[in-house]
């Protein structure tokens, strides 16, 4: 009886001794896990005074200043440096602007390219320096090594509006004008043919038949001063015209002054695209009739976060992103003007 006891709590003794082993090997396991978790937390890379590149495809618009200048104060806000540089509306000066930054130890390019194919060489180049680029606000051709692009969705940007021209002109013949940025830029491309789209098809729905005249196209290098030039010689080329397409609301502004200058403000359907704070107000005065919303900020909240997630050594990243669609017309526009708002 007493071996039997014996049995007993020697076997009891073995479960006990075994139950405080492993449970000192499962704390053990648990303290390895959190100091590794702790390890993989402190050696993850620290972004502190890395440099980051911006090149633009020109300063003389409110849009590219400001977009360079929230992209500059979040990038400093992180603890990172910032250089920049100006393509001054020339493809070559722009390349020649991209060269110039990675001579200077940039570890990552965001590039807004004047031209989506003649960047590529340079673009191709700093990959292979082990430079990753990211695009914003256009498009770089399939070829380039680049990382990631973020834009608007201008197709669907352009459609909005052309559906709301549509409406507007019902039973009016639509006479239309272009006022373009640059030769080859397929954002403005876009924009345009998302325009020509969303009027044939309001057309088509309301009135089963389509009619779109495109009299003439002007170039305004995405500046205000450009789209007055632009709308002046419009103006004398197709007197009988009743719509301006503008692809930015510079251009638009600028044609605005011509439009008044020749007294047809009453005559004539101006839009425009990216919903500058000006725009905005000409909106509220009538003077506009809609644009669309490309905000600087937006696009700079999106660029830097897959910037700084790839330098943290994340590579899933889309190869594509679309800020949303939004049309701005009067109905609408005290929702998004901002008197404060740098752009």
């Amino acid at each position: 009886m007493k071996f039997h006891k014996f049995i007993q709590l020697l076997f009891i003794g073995f479960l006990l001794s075994f139950f405080i082993s492993c449970q000192n090997k499962y704390k053990e396991k648990t303290m390895d896990t959190t100091t590794s978790e702790n390890t993989s937390s402190s050696s993850a890379k620290d972004l502190n005074g890395f440099k980051i590149g911006y090149c633009s495809p020109l300063l003389n618009g409110p849009f590219y200043v400001v977009l360079s200048e929230v992209i500059q104060k979040k990038t400093e806000a992180m603890g990172m440096r910032f250089f920049s540089a100006d393509g001054q509306g020339d493809i070559t000066k722009q390349i020649a602007a991209v060269e110039d930054l990675l001579s200077k130890g940039i570890d990552a390019l965001i590039i807004n390219p004047l031209d989506y194919k003649a960047l590529i060489p340079a673009i191709n180049d700093a990959s292979k320096s082990g430079i990753p680029v990211f695009v914003v606000d256009s498009y770089i051709d399939e070829k380039a090594q680049y990382i990631t692009s973020v834009q608007a969705d201008n197709q669907k940007n352009g459609e909005l509006i052309g559906n709301w021209i549509a409406k507007k002109m019902y039973n009016k013949p639509i006479k239309a004008v272009v006022i373009s940025g640059a030769q080859g830029n397929k954002i403005g491309k876009e924009k345009r043919q998302g325009v020509f789209r969303g009027i044939t098809e309001q057309q088509l729905r309301s009135q089963g038949k389509a009619s779109l005249e495109i009299l003439g196209q002007g170039w305004g290098n995405w500046s205000n001063n450009g789209g007055l030039k632009a709308m002046e010689d419009l103006l004398v080329s197709h007197p009988d015209l009743n719509v301006l397409i503008a692809e930015n609301d510079a251009m638009a502004m600028g044609a605005i002054k011509a439009i008044e200058e020749a007294r047809k403000t009453d005559k004539i359907l101006t839009i425009g695209f990216d919903g500058q704070k000006e725009a905005y107000q000409m909106i509220q005065q009538g003077k506009l009739g809609i644009t669309s919303v490309n905000s600087p900020k937006a696009l700079r909240e999106i660029i830097l976060d897959l910037t700084v997630k790839y330098l943290k050594g994340e590579r899933d990243l889309p190869k594509l992103i679309h800020s949303p669609a939004i049309a701005v017309t009067k109905e609408n526009v005290n929702k998004y003007y901002d008197p404060k708002a740098a752009f």
